[in-house]
């Protein structure tokens, strides 16, 4: 009987401990991003990287994990941190193949706990 009970025990231990790991991936917060506009294309990047300031092409820039977004799309950068975020954002003329990094506007926004913020382009 004595094993029983020290064996439930240890099972509610390691059920409360399976519980606390997995609730706190859920707070982390997400950006999500809409391209509004009907005839162009959105470029987008959260807390980008010196290797990502560096694409020159579209493929560069989205090898090293910016999105390029078709009138319409939406991408979602999910588990991020909570707290501030560098984002740049920019949009383009449809079927161009080069990336001006220097052209992208730069701004901060924060992330909350569990929630989703959302930016339209």
């Amino acid at each position: 009987m004595f094993k029983h009970v020290v064996l439930t025990m240890a099972l509610v231990a390691a059920l409360g401990s399976v519980a606390e790991a997995g609730g706190s991936s859920k707070s982390n917060g997400s950006i999500r991003f809409t391209n509004t506009s009907s005839t162009r294309i959105g470029l987008v990047a959260v807390d980008p990287s010196a290797s990502l300031q560096a694409a020159t092409t579209a493929r560069e820039f989205t090898a090293r994990g910016g999105k390029i977004l078709n009138p319409g799309e939406s991408t979602e950068f999910k588990n991020l941190r909570t707290g501030s975020h560098t984002v740049a954002t920019t949009l383009v003329a449809p079927g161009t193949t080069s990336v001006n990094v220097s052209a992208f506007t730069v701004t901060t926004v924060s992330v909350a706990k569990g929630k989703r913020t959302q930016i339209n382009l």
